[in-house]
């Protein structure tokens, strides 16, 4: 397995300016900084900069396929289309005949990382075929993470269902025995009355 530089892998672009109010617009390439980072899940929402536009120094554009870092959070993202990018936003453009934007997204989230010197991180890297590989058990592992994160959010609804299922429960068996004592007080009644009867007859 070979060691590269990460700035060997990948174009890095970073300190992106500002663009002027009067670039956006209803329609267009989605925009994102780190105030809009949480949006990125609802790409759909996020401010649009007006098509085509001149490339200027406001503008930073960067592909699909990109790695984005919001350097204060330490988050991570990979486009999923086109973006312009912002103020505290990292963009990572890998070269993909060498390295899957998929493999870097999981390799750099597990190792530390300085964003100052993001240009001289050590990247390890396997052929395509075993990153292919590692994605996938990647992934697998990321579906896992999720599910327990999923049963761990219901937990509290889990106890507080089972709870109110149990004070349910204790109602119907207090109930239940309320009733099986009136039914024990009308046997009792019953067999009083067919003793009387009895003892009229004989």
């Amino acid at each position: 397995m070979q060691q590269y530089k990460l700035d060997h892998l990948a174009k890095i672009v970073k300190d992106a300016t500002v663009p002027p109010s009067n670039y956006f617009a209803n329609e267009g390439i989605p925009f994102v900084n780190s105030e809009h980072w949480g949006l990125l899940k609802n790409i759909q929402y996020l401010p649009k900069i007006q098509h085509p536009i001149e490339q200027d120094i406001y503008l930073t554009k960067v592909p699909a396929g990109t790695v984005l870092i919001h350097s204060i959070e330490k988050a991570y993202h990979i486009c999923q289309q086109e973006l312009y990018i912002g103020k505290n936003i990292i963009a990572i453009i890998p070269c993909q005949s060498m390295i899957l934007s998929e493999y870097l997204f999981y390799y750099l989230q597990a190792q530390p990382l300085v964003i100052e010197e993001i240009e001289q991180q050590i990247v390890q890297l396997p052929s395509i075929e075993t990153q292919q590989k590692l994605i996938a058990r990647f992934a697998q592992w990321q579906a896992i993470l999720e599910q327990i994160q999923k049963i761990l959010t219901t937990l509290p609804q889990l106890e507080q269902y089972m709870l109110t299922e149990n004070i349910y429960l204790l109602r119907l068996q207090k109930e239940q025995k309320e009733l099986i004592e009136k039914f024990k007080w009308i046997g009792d009644i019953h067999k009083v009355l067919l003793y009387n009867m009895t003892k009229k007859v004989n």
